[in-house]
């Protein structure tokens, strides 16, 4: 016997079998999905019916069964501010009482939700951030439960807001001249991008607006505004990803003052400047700065711009710095200082200069003697010396002169202011070419050596006749 009831009041199929079951024909019965309920009494040979057994449901439904959640996946993240939107999706083709349930234990006994259903939907729900669990339940007549397995989802905060570092109420924002100022906040974890705005304190009015900033920095360019009170926001937010929802992030915001940095001004020499090589010696010029800012302290330094070596190094100077004697070549300078607000202001670009090598004196022209004169025996009965003589040089304080023996070794060297002298002492001559030298020097008062001619040379030749070795004869002699 089958029937809609539990008391098997009348009941829509009845079929005699002699079997312990009963095969049913469902295309020619009438049963329709639902729940329905089923007996079964024996009958003996004399006809006596028995009692009937207690009965049993069971649910009727065209096809599967089917009972099974959809959306959203199992362990999914949504931010509780898009709960709300969240569609809670699910299939079944039971005909009893459904019911959506949410709890934070699987088990279900701590339920935070639980309503019962009339679609295969439900949206529209707040509850706390944390995990949770969710089902759909079916109950029939006899308060069976059909139920899927829980999934978990998660409620997730708001991401936090990032904190900022620079600028802030507390550090102000020094912009320097053609440098782009940053602004730097914390990385907030679990974000994506960050948006990023720029205001007027005074409008609140958007200066500047950035989107999908993926760094936890941003350089802008603040030259062009002017000082005084500024505002900044950043936002974080994260991508949605299969198992997540996008999700956004608290606001932080700071005003903050912006102050231009004015770097100290290097005024000579910059920008290659050549200076005289002998005025580098001689006379050397001074370099000069000035800065529109009081400074609490500042350092000269000068580098041979070759190895980096530094030069000279002064502290807290004036505006017009001596320069030492400087050689030829290049150097750099530049005065580092410090403002009354404890703010590097030194000059974004170096000073460069160059000195100019020292040009040499003119070559020496020789006067006497001549070249390739020769000094014989006639020449040394009349005179006991040789005389060297040479135009003067320009400038020049003093004369070098070497002579060197036909065996090319140094036989005399002196220095002289004059522009001649006498070889007297013959005793460094033989037979043979020699050769001399002189070149011009120009001293500063201190001794200091500015400039040197190149090195002019001559030659004279001495032509005495060979003598015989002299022998003494037999006999007494006095005197020396």
């Amino acid at each position: 016997m089958i029937a809609d009831n539990e008391q098997m009041r009348n009941p829509l199929v009845q079929q005699k079998t002699e079997s312990n079951y009963c095969p049913l024909d469902i295309s020619t019965s009438k049963i329709t999905n639902g729940t329905w309920y089923w007996s079964v009494s024996t009958v003996d040979f004399e006809g006596n019916i028995s009692e009937r057994a207690a009965s049993r449901s069971f649910v009727a439904v065209d096809g599967e069964i089917i009972q099974k959640l959809v959306y959203p996946p199992d362990n999914y993240e949504i931010a509780t501010n898009l709960l709300s939107d969240l569609r809670f999706t699910w299939k079944s083709n039971l005909p009893f009482e459904t019911r959506l349930q949410i709890s934070r234990t699987d088990n279900f006994k701590s339920k935070v939700y639980d309503q019962k259903e009339s679609d295969t939907f439900d949206s529209g729900i707040n509850i706390p951030t944390g995990h949770y669990y969710w089902r759909i339940i079916s109950i029939d007549a006899d308060g069976k439960e059909f139920s899927t397995l829980p999934r978990l989802i998660n409620v997730m905060a708001m991401l936090p807001a990032p904190e900022l570092i620079i600028p802030t109420e507390e550090k102000k924002a020094y912009v320097r001249p053609e440098t782009l100022y940053i602004f730097r906040w914390k990385k907030v974890s679990g974000a994506d991008y960050y948006n990023f705005t720029l205001s007027a304190d005074s409008s609140k009015d958007e200066l500047l607006h950035l989107t999908l900033l993926e760094n936890n920095e941003l350089a802008v360019n603040m030259e062009n505004y002017p000082n005084g009170k500024y505002h900044w926001t950043v936002q974080a937010f994260a991508n949605e990803r299969p198992l997540a929802s996008r999700r956004s992030g608290r606001l932080s915001e700071t005003d903050f003052e912006m102050k231009k940095i004015i770097p100290i001004k290097l005024l000579w020499p910059v920008n290659n400047d050549k200076i005289d090589g002998i005025a580098a010696i001689e006379n050397p010029s001074s370099v000069t700065w000035e800065s529109v800012d009081e400074l609490t302290s500042s350092t000269f330094v000068l580098r041979r711009a070759s190895d980096g070596r530094i030069v000279n190094s002064t502290k807290n100077p004036e505006k017009e710095i001596k320069l030492p004697r400087l050689m030829s070549g290049s150097y750099t300078w530049t005065v580092n200082g410090i403002s009354t607000d404890d703010i590097d202001i030194s000059p974004s670009k170096i000073g460069t200069f160059t000195v100019l090598p020292v040009p040499p004196l003119d070559d020496v022209m020789t006067d006497q003697p001549e070249r390739g004169q020769i000094f014989n025996g006639y020449y040394f009965l009349g005179t006991k010396k040789i005389s060297f003589a040479w135009e003067p040089i320009e400038k020049a304080t003093e004369y070098e002169i070497k002579i060197f023996g036909p065996d090319k070794k140094k036989i005399f060297e002196t220095t002289t202011r004059e522009t001649s002298f006498d070889l007297t002492d013959m005793s460094k001559l033989k037979r043979g070419t020699f050769t001399w030298t002189v070149k011009a020097r120009r001293l500063l008062t201190d001794g200091t050596l500015l400039q040197e001619s190149g090195i002019t040379e001559e030659n004279f030749e001495i032509d005495l006749p060979h003598l015989k070795t002299t022998s003494l004869k037999e006999g007494i002699y006095y005197g020396r």
